[in-house]
């Protein structure tokens, strides 16, 4: 059974463009499914300004066999979160909290779905398996929490501090052709345009490894990988319609050959 662990609550003056909420205990009354929460929670955002580009939600289990959901969503701008909050007294009679915690999409997502296996999307939602995830969750969290700890400490405590970091790092691995291809046929990515546009979107969610890809390589070499993995996909087809017309020739030929005689 899950602990749940909502985190600190935000403040009330905090805007964000990513919030993680975790309603516990769940009313199930109010609430069957995962979905139905998330429907709620999506309208007291978009009551205000906003609009919710992607969500996530998940449900688990208490040790004494009530319910708690959590939820990530992703809006496509910032926006305070007390109208959400007060959206859902009024209408609902129930308190969510807001967390502080997970400052970026990708790694409030792994929290959200690391216990609920059937964890409920939004339409066209962003795929975070296609591909491994960044090498920070997020930059400015990871310099805040790294400055913290190593200007606590003593000099050498801080070197050491930084030897971890940069050891963490090496042990990271990047993406391969193999993992961008897979991400360019499961998303039907067809043009440089198309690529280029999905990277972006993943770095906005804090998943930084698809754009390190595509800069360190040569616009030519990323072409070339687009076009291999489309080639490759359709080169069985080819090969048998190829195929299929030199037998039809065969046999064009062979009524001739026939008729002559």
């Amino acid at each position: 059974m899950a602990a749940v662990d909502t985190g600190s609550s935000l403040r009330s003056s905090a805007v964000r463009s990513v919030y993680l909420v975790t309603y516990s205990p769940a009313d199930l009354s109010k609430f069957p499914n995962r979905r139905d929460f998330a429907e709620a929670l999506v309208t007291s955002f978009e009551k205000g300004s906003a609009k919710v580009k992607h969500w996530c939600c998940s449900r688990e289990n208490h040790a004494d066999g009530a319910k708690h959901y959590h939820m990530v969503l992703k809006l496509h701008k910032s926006q305070r979160w007390l109208q959400s909050k007060r959206f859902l007294e009024e209408n609902f009679a129930i308190e969510v909290n807001y967390s502080s915690n997970h400052h970026n999409y990708y790694s409030a997502w792994r929290y959200v779905t690391k216990e609920d296996s059937s964890y409920e999307e939004s339409e066209s939602h962003p795929d975070p398996n296609s591909y491994k995830g960044p090498k920070t969750t997020n930059a400015s969290m990871a310099k805040i929490q790294t400055g913290q700890k190593c200007s606590a400490a003593v000099q050498g405590r801080g070197n050491v501090c930084r030897a971890k970091k940069r050891s963490k790092k090496e042990k990271q691995k990047r993406l391969t052709a193999f993992d961008v291809s897979e991400v360019i046929r499961k998303r039907s990515i067809k043009t440089m345009t198309e690529l280029h546009a999905y990277a972006q979107e993943q770095r906005e969610e804090g998943k930084t490894d698809l754009v390190q890809f595509i800069l360190c390589k040569p616009p030519k070499a990323i072409q070339d990988l687009l076009d291999t993995t489309w080639h490759m996909k359709t080169a069985k087809e080819v090969l048998e319609r190829c195929k299929k017309s030199q037998m039809e020739l065969f046999n064009e030929a062979s009524k001739q050959d026939y008729r002559a005689g």
